[in-house]
């Protein structure tokens, strides 16, 4: 065989040896993350008795037992049944969700990233929002120091209340948290 075919064979036998590298790091690391999510249900369900469904590739974790359930993750959405009568700010990016539903009521908290030039107005204008799908906006409080700003207001309509805080740090910073509550013992 001449010298440029056994060169075109040490080629395809290097490239073929790479491809099942990748193929096998690549499947090594699904079958990891998958037995990790089944260790870590395993510790769950036994501390809670409840059915724990972790699905660590979206970030998200179910906890369902017989008093309750629970979802949370760094989702980037809406919790899948978050009240659609709720207003939802009209800035920021979702970065983290979390809901719970039990016999008492259904829990929400939706964390949003915002720019600094979006925090300035974010609670102000979400208070806007609220007040005009009908909520009572009170316990209305600020704070200022080293550059950090706070604020922090609660809204009600009928048995939902939410909690809204918005911060801005000296860095530039600023994150929205909903935290919404839902009576269902009225």
């Amino acid at each position: 065989m001449k010298k440029s075919g056994w060169l075109i064979i040490g080629i395809v036998v290097v490239v073929l040896l790479v491809g099942m590298a990748i193929v096998m790091r690549m499947v090594s690391t699904f079958v990891a993350q998958k037995a990790s999510d089944k260790i870590t249900e395993t510790v769950y369900k036994t501390a809670t008795g409840g059915n724990v469904d972790i699905n660590s590739s979206n970030g998200s974790v179910s906890i369902n037992t017989e008093d309750g359930s629970a979802t949370f993750g760094n989702t980037n959405s809406l919790p899948k049944d978050f009240p659609s009568d709720i207003p939802t700010p009209m800035i920021g990016t979702i970065s983290g969700s979390y809901s719970a539903n039990s016999e008492d009521g259904q829990a929400y908290t939706v964390a949003y990233t915002l720019t600094a030039a979006q925090a300035a107005s974010a609670s102000s204008d979400y208070q806007t929002q609220l007040k005009a799908a009908g909520y009572t906006v009170d316990n209305t409080t600020s704070s200022t120091s080293d550059g950090d700003t706070f604020e922090l207001f609660s809204a009600k309509k009928g048995d939902r209340n939410i909690v809204v805080t918005t911060s801005t740090s000296s860095d530039g910073t600023a994150t929205m948290s909903l935290v919404v509550s839902i009576d269902s013992t009225n």
